[in-house]
Order: structure tokens, then C-alpha cells, then sequence
């Protein structure tokens, strides 16, 4: 019973341990996640010789002017509305397109034919209109002309009946009133003349006129169609009615999409080619929100590309944005770029240089002097004792220089040659790299070990467990046999105490041989 319970107790002891080892949290894994930047870890000890040695290079931190240009990276874009979509105004099939993906087109030059049943309808509806009012006309001129003509006969006969009575009166051989008579009739076939002409020419010319309302219309839409003057001219002169549409460029640009091929049967809806004038671009950019203050709409910007090393392209800055990203703390802007050799593409990475007007302080650090690990950046201040990690926070870049936004302050000492030999002697001093941890680290990794009790580690919990178990039960079975064999009686007791049975003739039930028994007499009676 008593080496039970050891084994009960060794178990449920080495129990708790195991399980308290598996929940126990890592060193290091907790810090203060609130500490973005300052002082982190173990100060750094150096002496002369080792400074000497690692070439160490102390300066104080100071506060420099500003560049009077502020310059971010960059790319190149097409400016939306310089972009236009070309459709085809009817549906049809596709018998030819005429140019090619970067070809450079000008306003009304032809981007591919297609055959339209529905412009062969329309243009069969204008031919057949207009021979229909031809037809009139030439017969409405025919029966004009002949009036007017009799007008003309009757007027030459009035005139000559006219001279032969002048003449006869003349010579008192005919009389005054065949004269007059001769002569109202001729003025009465001259009115008729008049009057047959005026009536030919009003009724040509609302033939003319009915002509022109009905077939203007149709070779409005024809020409709306995309059919030019000399085409519809033509086909009319000719009554060709099979004619092809086609479909030309709105504006002068690039092509910079073509969704069209010989063959396809398209509709109004289809877009078909994209024209860009790339004469002007966009340079679009992100810039700090400590930089706001010093940029403003309309100033100067020039633009560099890899493309064209050595070749700069001018414009100016055309919008500011009007929030700030929160992640990235910036704000977008953009500049128009003159493009008139199309050398810009769209997509290019670039360079933005804003020409600013106002000066600015900040400091600066060369890129060496910053130690940056798992997104987080370190700088070496030198204290008393030696060098201490200082957590920073960087900006923008100036060439070789790094904006310092927090994490130091003017006047300290910072290393700025070295750093790295001193962040390689923090490993080997610390041991660990908690000072290269993110800020949030610690509590993610609480999560996680807090998450874990019923994962992983509560998997291990169960195999220590079971490991305690069996060495329990080990111990506990070593311990019963000790005791019972401390508890066993030696050989020499228990071999006399077997001899006195035998002798007496006692059976086991009877009095020990050390116990005094009755004494039996000679006759079987026992004395007294």
C-alpha cells in the first residue's frame, strides 16, 4: 500500500511538472511591444583597440538643410481622357483592317472595311430615290419645254404677221387696225412665252427641292455611316449599290489595342481600337506627408527615365491628392509631361524632381550607419559604457543619405561606419536578435502560445504524461520489492522454527516452539 502511493505521488508530481515545462513561455518571447523607438538591449562594450580595429566612426547627429528639389520614384501613364475607344457605327463582317498595333493615325484616316447589309439597304433605299424624282423631272422638263417652245413658234408668227401689217399700213396699202391687231397678238404670244417659262422653272425647281429633302437625308446617314462625299457621289453616278464601310479614326494618336480581325461579324457595341494621344502623359508619384507643405500645384517637375539616360522631359505638377494613405502615410500626385516625340511610354518607371521654393531641416544619416532587419531599423548612439542599439524610424532617401524621422535626437553620437560589425557583436554578446523583432512580435507570440494549449503543445503535454506514467510505475514496483524484502525474516529463524514442529508433533496450528506446553504423563494423562 505504502509503495503505492510513492508511485501515486512520483506521478502526479512529475505531472504537474511536465505540464508547467510545456505551457512555460520562452525566454525572450515577451517584450513591450509599445517600444516603436530608443534604446533596446544590451549596451555594447568596445574598447580603443577594438574600435580601432572594427574602423568605427562616431559623428553627432545633426539637423541638414534640404534638397530644393524633392525627388520620388515614379511612373509613366496615359492621361484618360486623352484615351479614346473606336467603335463601328453599323453592324457588318470585317473585310480588311488597315493598320497595326503602335501605328501612329491622324483624325478621318481609315482603321479597316467591312461590309454592311444594312449600308448596301440604305444606299439601294437613296440610288432608287433618286432616279424615281430624275424620272419625274425629265418628264415634267419634256412637257414644259414643249409649251414653252409653242410659246416661241407662236410669238415668231405674230412677229412676222406683225412687220407684214406695219409694212402695208406703211405704204397705205393696208389698214391701221390689221396693224394693231398683229400686234396685241404678238404681245399676247410673248406673255405666253413668259408665262410658260416661269411655269417650267417653278416646277423643276420643287422637283429639285423634293429631290434634295428625300435624298439628303439618306446621304446624311451615309455619311454618318462613315461614307465619304466622293463615295456617295460615285456610287450615285453610278448606281452601285454593294458599297464597303469604312471605319475611320475619330482622333490622331497611337493604337495602342486592336480587337478586330478579317472575317468577324462585329456590331456598334464592339470596341474595336483604342487611339491614345501620347503627345501628353502622366508622371504619377507618391510624396510624404511631411512634404506637403512644401509642394504646391503648378510648380516646375522634371521627369528622368532608364530608357533615355541622360535626357530630361519637363512639365508641371498638376494635382495633389487629397488624403493621405494610412498605411504608407503619402499622399499621390501627378504631373503633365510633355511628349511630343513619343518617347514616353506608358508604365515607365521614372524620377519625379519637384522644384520647391521652401527649405526644409532633417536628419540625415548615411545608409550605412542604419542596421535594418525584419523591417525594423537600428542605430549604434555611443554612450559611456560603450554603444548602445537605439531603435529608429527612416523616411525618405537623399542619394546616399536616410531621413531620420524618430529615434534620435541632435546632438547624439551615432556610428556611421561600422554598424554592422557592432550588430554582429550584439548577437555574439546578446544571444538573441529580440532588439531586430517587429514591434508586434511579442503579443502575436502570446497568441500563439496561448492558441497552443490545445494544439501542438498540449500534444507533447500528453506524451510527457504518458512517459511519467510508465517511469512511475517503474519506481513504484522497485520500491515495493525493496520493501518487502527489508521486511522478509533470514533463513537460520525460519529453518529452527520448522525443526520444533516436527519434533513435537505440533501441527501448524499448534503453540510456538518458544511457548511452554503441558507436559504428558506415562499413562497418555496429562500432569499437572
Amino acid at each position: 500500500m505504502a509503495a503505492a502511493t510513492v508511485g501515486i505521488a512520483l506521478l502526479l508530481g512529475f505531472a504537474q511538472c511536465t505540464t508547467a515545462a510545456a505551457q512555460a513561455e520562452p525566454v525572450g518571447a515577451r517584450f513591450d511591444s509599445s517600444e516603436e523607438v530608443g534604446p533596446t538591449g544590451q549596451i555594447i562594450p568596445m574598447s580603443v583597440i577594438g574600435k580601432a580595429a572594427v574602423g568605427l566612426e562616431v559623428q553627432e547627429v545633426q539637423k541638414k538643410m534640404l534638397p530644393l528639389e524633392l525627388t520620388t520614384p515614379g511612373k509613366i501613364e496615359p492621361i484618360p481622357t486623352h484615351e479614346y475607344s473606336q467603335h463601328s457605327p453599323v453592324s457588318g463582317r470585317v473585310s480588311s483592317v488597315m493598320v497595326n498595333l503602335g501605328d501612329k493615325v491622324s483624325a478621318g484616316e481609315v482603321l479597316l472595311e467591312l461590309e454592311s447589309p444594312e449600308l448596301n439597304k440604305l444606299a439601294a433605299q437613296i440610288v432608287q430615290s433618286r432616279q424615281d424624282i430624275e424620272a419625274q423631272i425629265a418628264e415634267k422638263k419634256t412637257s414644259l419645254d414643249d409649251d414653252v417652245n409653242e410659246c416661241e413658234a407662236r410669238i415668231k408668227l405674230a412677229q412676222e404677221t406683225y412687220s407684214r401689217d406695219a409694212a402695208l399700213f406703211a405704204d397705205q396699202i393696208g389698214s391701221q387696225k390689221n396693224a394693231q391687231t398683229s400686234l396685241a397678238t404678238l404681245n399676247v404670244a410673248k406673255a405666253q412665252l413668259k408665262a410658260a417659262t416661269a411655269r417650267r422653272d417653278i416646277v423643276l425647281s420643287a422637283l429639285r427641292v423634293r429631290e434634295n429633302l428625300v435624298v439628303r437625308p439618306l446621304r446624311q446617314q451615309l455619311h454618318m455611316l462613315g461614307s465619304s462625299d466622293a463615295d456617295i457621289e460615285r456610287m450615285l453616278q453610278h448606281g452601285d449599290t454593294v458599297t464597303m464601310v469604312p471605319v475611320r479614326s475619330a482622333r490622331s494618336g497611337v493604337i495602342t489595342a486592336i480587337n478586330a480581325s478579317a472575317g468577324q461579324s462585329i456590331d456598334p457595341t464592339v470596341k474595336l481600337f483604342s487611339v491614345s494621344d501620347l503627345t501628353k502623359v502622366w508622371a504619377t508619384a507618391n510624396i510624404y506627408e511631411s512634404d506637403v507643405s512644401r509642394i504646391g500645384v503648378n510648380q516646375k517637375v522634371s521627369v528622368h527615365v532608364a530608357a533615355y539616360e541622360g535626357k530630361t522631359f519637363y512639365g508641371t505638377l498638376s494635382f495633389i491628392g487629397d488624403r493621405v494613405d494610412a498605411q504608407t502615410r503619402t499622399l499621390p500626385v501627378r504631373a503633365q509631361i510633355a511628349n511630343a516625340d513619343l518617347k514616353l511610354k506608358p508604365d515607365m518607371y521614372a524620377d519625379l524632381s519637384i522644384q520647391i521654393d521652401i527649405p526644409g531641416l532633417a536628419v540625415l544619416l548615411p545608409e550605412q550607419a542604419i542596421i535594418e532587419r525584419n523591417g525594423h531599423n537600428l542605430a549604434f548612439v555611443k554612450v559611456q559604457a560603450g554603444f548602445q542599439p537605439t531603435r529608429v524610424k527612416v523616411g525618405r532617401s537623399f542619394g546616399d543619405l536616410l531621413e531620420v524621422s524618430s529615434g534620435l535626437n541632435p546632438g547624439q553620437p551615432v556610428v556611421v561606419h561600422g554598424a554592422f560589425q557592432l550588430a554582429a557583436e550584439m548577437l555574439k554578446i546578446g544571444g538573441d536578435s529580440a532588439q531586430f523583432q517587429q514591434a508586434t512580435e511579442g503579443d502575436h507570440e502570446k497568441g500563439e502560445i496561448d492558441k497552443s494549449n490545445s494544439g501542438p503543445a498540449s500534444a507533447v503535454s500528453i506524451q510527457l504524461v504518458a512517459v511519467a506514467l510508465a517511469i512511475a510505475f517503474v519506481l513504484g514496483f522497485v520500491i515495493s520489492a525493496v520493501v518487502w524484502r527489508m521486511r522478509k525474516p533470514n533463513v537460520g529463524e525460519t529453518q529452527f522454527k520448522a525443526s520444533g514442529r516436527v519434533e513435537g508433533h505440533e501441527s501448524a496450528a499448534g503453540p510456538a516452539p518458544d511457548e511452554p506446553g503441558p507436559t504428558i504423563a506415562p499413562g497418555g494423562r496429562e500432569k499437572k
